[in-house]
């Protein structure tokens, strides 16, 4: 109680709830979907219940007499009120009709109880001396977040309702022509070979400098908002977010980044540059240029941004750039060990993909064939294994600037780690100028 209020309960449906089960001991099955015994606010009745519930999955009967048994066994009578409280609850004769009503009441004003407890708890820990707000704030959104999760029940349902649904979603993916069922990057052998990003995945793109990982992101995140609707949120924590943009104009404008950014553009390409500008401006993309973020920070802000527009696809530039918080400071590997574990619990806890940029190890320079391989991840073998795909971008020309005219420009998407599909080379079209990738077609011409 504070200031005089009680916390939120309701007497008249625990005793509802519990008088039902000496009209029918069955109804426990019922009352146990919804009601836990921490959900009575009366000890009294929490313990009861606990009776009611040990004698029934016991195989025993419950009635008063097996009731005050039980109570007396385990030491409890004396604490649950006795012959009294039993006699309250054969006073009211049970019903029923409304059962499900009052476990609803029960479990609501419990729920109550708990958000309560939370924000208490808040209010308790945001007095000391917090060392890392960061963490503070990440504690209490969880706190919040797990009163939430307490609503969701997961019912029994029988193999042929799930079938019927799994059906369902096979006849709409033919229907439609498109075998993408994740989040669509746009490229089209990518998502031939992944099906699209799927919700909860965690994504590791990397490659070595000047390779254009920063800019196939962008190209993703652009496909996916403006071509699969997707609501993106793209962490950049080396490069600000007008710079960013300017990229996305060049790229989806095609106009030469160099001379944009320079203030020299044609006559002929403003138009299209305009065009570009009211196309991003309505892509539903979200970004954010904080250096050296914390997972935690991430999170906090990734749990808003579903809250208020749905969230379908994460990008972050890059990990290494990531701060592991000021409890999270051991050596740089164990460091990037919790950042990765950090972002695999985020892909889950959001049922989105998150892509994470990473570097390489400049070793692989030193070998005659530099195409990376998974051993080249830097810093963490952690990156490996919590990562369901790893793809590597590798450019020849970055190497060889003899190349054949042919052979300039073209980018291999190297997919070297697939938990649920194969693995493999994506071709594709990289145009420098624009930092943009494409689609590879035979006989592609600059545009």
């Amino acid at each position: 109680m504070r200031d005089g209020l009680s916390l939120p309960h309701s007497p008249d449906a625990e005793r509802e709830v519990l008088a039902a089960v000496f009209v029918d001991a069955n109804s426990l099955d019922t009352i146990g979907e919804s009601v836990k015994a921490e959900d009575f606010y009366f000890e009294r009745h929490n313990l009861v219940f606990q009776a009611m519930q040990e004698l029934h999955e016991g195989g025993a009967g419950v009635d008063p007499v097996t009731v005050a048994q039980q109570l007396k066994d385990r030491g409890w009578w004396d604490k649950a009120g006795g012959a009294r409280t039993l006699g309250e609850l054969l006073d009211r004769m049970g019903s029923l009709a409304n059962l499900e009503h009052y476990c609803e009441i029960v479990s609501r004003k419990a729920m109550v109880r708990r958000m309560i407890e939370a924000a208490r708890k808040i209010e308790t820990d945001g007095l000391q001396d917090i060392a890392d707000v960061d963490e503070f704030l990440d504690e209490a959104e969880k706190g919040v977040f797990g009163v939430l999760e307490d609503r969701a029940t997961s019912n029994l349902r029988h193999v042929r309702d799930v079938v019927s649904t799994a059906i369902d979603q096979i006849q709409n993916i033919v229907d439609a022509g498109d075998d993408v069922t994740g989040t669509g990057t746009g490229f089209r052998d990518l998502d031939r070979m992944t099906h699209g990003f799927q919700p909860g995945d965690l994504v590791i793109l990397a490659a070595r400098p000047a390779m254009g990982k920063t800019s196939f992101v962008l190209n993703m995140a652009a496909n996916a908002a403006l071509r699969f609707n997707a609501t993106v949120a793209v962490f950049s924590l080396e490069m600000p977010s007008e710079q960013l943009v300017q990229r996305l104009l060049s790229a989806e404008g095609r106009i030469d980044l160099g001379r944009m950014r320079g203030g020299h553009i044609y006559e002929d390409e403003w138009p299209r540059l305009m065009e570009a500008a009211d196309r991003v401006s309505n892509a539903r993309m979200f970004l954010d240029d904080t250096p050296a973020a914390s997972p935690t920070m991430v999170r906090a802000k990734c749990r808003r941004l579903k809250r208020q527009h749905g969230l379908d696809l994460v990008i972050i530039d890059y990990l290494q750039l990531m701060s592991g918080g000021t409890r999270h400071q051991g050596s740089r590997e164990q460091e990037i060990s919790y950042i990765s574990r950090s972002l695999k619990g985020l892909a889950k806890e959001l049922g989105a993909p998150v892509v994470a940029l990473s570097q390489l190890n400049r070793g692989l320079e030193s070998r005659t064939d530099k195409r990376p391989m998974l051993s080249d991840l830097r810093e963490s073998g952690a990156i490996e294994q919590d990562a369901d795909i790893i793809c590597f971008i590798y450019r020849e020309e970055v190497y060889k600037k003899d190349l054949e005219e042919s052979e300039r420009g073209i980018a291999e998407l190297i997919v070297g780690k697939h938990r649920n599909g194969p693995t493999g080379t994506v071709r594709l079209k990289f145009w420098h100028a624009h930092t943009r990738f494409d689609n590879l077609a035979e006989n592609m011409m600059p545009p």
